[in-house]
């Protein structure tokens, strides 16, 4: 199943015609991008709440989650929803030394103590 990308111009253009009573509740007529990064928490809920509701008309799910970016920093964000079938594709050790871990902790000035 697809994920709804609510980064995406298509997916506003689509919720706003498809979706519009949602939109309308939270006093929104065409949606964007600043819409869903900011601050109205339950604009993005009421829209995640419409995407895992949407169903085809055998009853199953037309969607496996959505895609969304962080409003605390640009980090790409995944909320899979329940019932969504999800294969583990690899795994990957993180060590202290990781340069992905150490940049996020330098970012948010988190430092490691002794490791057990």
């Amino acid at each position: 199943m697809p994920f709804v990308d609510v980064e995406s111009p298509t997916t506003h253009t689509f919720l706003t015609e498809h979706a519009p009573e949602l939109l309308l509740q939270h006093d929104i007529e065409n949606l964007d991008v600043a819409h869903v990064r900011g601050p109205n928490r339950l604009l993005t809920r009421a829209i995640a709440g419409w995407a895992y509701s949407r169903t085809d008309e055998h009853g199953e799910p037309l969607y496996a989650g959505i895609r969304y970016v962080s409003r605390v920093g640009d980090f790409e964000c995944w909320a899979v929803f329940d019932g969504a079938h999800v294969e583990l594709d690899s795994t990957q050790d993180i060590t202290v030394d990781d340069p992905a871990l150490r940049e996020v902790a330098n970012l948010y000035h988190l430092s490691f103590g002794p490791m057990t």
